[in-house]
């Protein structure tokens, strides 16, 4: 298996939930991205603190 990715995003506190529902939703889904790549969306999530949120998921390139 490949190595796997791991990436960090600031999210909107107001859009926070709506993406954290989102991502969950895409567990080990197969996603291609703009340049025709294939990657498999291993997990994500929203870290939500009182002043901040923050986007972090891992995928893999396949």
């Amino acid at each position: 298996m490949a190595t796997a990715w791991g990436v960090k995003e600031n999210v909107e506190l107001a859009h926070a939930e709506a993406v954290q529902s989102y991502v969950r939703g895409l567990t080990d889904s197969i996603i291609e991205l703009e340049d025709g790549t294939k990657v498999t969306f291993l997990k994500g999530d929203v870290k939500i603190k009182p002043d901040q949120a923050i986007l972090i998921y891992r995928y893999v390139i396949k």
